[in-house]
């Protein structure tokens, strides 16, 4: 009963000092609008409030930002974000305990189907092992649909990215990968450029594990 009366005597002698302190004198118009301001962004008063113009003028700032540039922002980021594959955000958590290849280059349906039999194939051993396929492209129909084949589904991952670029090799968990393949197109009509790519490729790998 004490410790009530007690503080219900200094809250009533708090708050009207509080009071004459912040609206000691005419209101004017900018405190006005200071006021409105604070009162409709529901961001409170507090115990420590700016008193000169210039203090309040920046609060005001500070609340329009709040409420018009971040909202909006955050709105552009989940647009761009939506815009984005699932491919492209996506990323390889490496396990100690299976090990996992990467597989780049010009993948096509074909030559993965008839790597993927060699690799799984049960006379290299039962032990399991993934394959990460990284192609800086979104997976065509038919690859989609070979990435879901129940044979290989479990140890097949799709990510979308440049294994040109340390940020998606790191997605790869390239410095814990087995190895690298660089499969090519044989039936390409510019063999000599897609030899020069895949060297390129092949360098960049090779720079980023080591």
């Amino acid at each position: 009963m004490c410790i009530r009366d007690s503080f219900e005597n200094d809250y009533r002698a708090v708050i009207p000092k509080c009071r004459r302190n912040s609206l000691n004198g005419p209101t004017t118009f900018h405190e006005m609008i200071y006021f409105v301001m604070v009162t409709l962004a529901t961001v409170g008063y507090g115990d420590v409030v700016p008193v000169s113009e210039m203090g309040r003028l920046c609060v005001m700032v500070l609340i329009v930002i709040e409420i018009v540039l971040i909202p909006k922002q955050t709105n552009e980021l989940i647009r761009l974000m939506g815009m984005q594959s699932v491919y492209a955000r996506a990323f390889y958590k490496a396990n100690s305990e299976v090990p996992h290849i990467i597989i780049c280059g010009q993948v096509e349906v074909g030559a993965l189907n008839n790597f993927c039999n060699e690799l799984f194939h049960p006379d290299h051993g039962s032990q399991d092992k993934n394959a990460i396929i990284l192609q800086p492209i979104d997976p065509s129909a038919e690859m989609e649909m070979f990435l879901h084949n129940p044979q290989y589904e479990l140890f097949l991952t799709y990510l979308q990215g440049n294994p040109m670029l340390e940020r998606d090799l790191k997605r790869a968990a390239a410095t814990k990968a087995r190895s690298c393949v660089l499969l090519t197109n044989k039936y390409v009509s510019d063999a000599y450029s897609a030899d020069h790519r895949n060297i390129l490729t092949g360098l960049s790998i090779k720079k980023y594990v080591y």
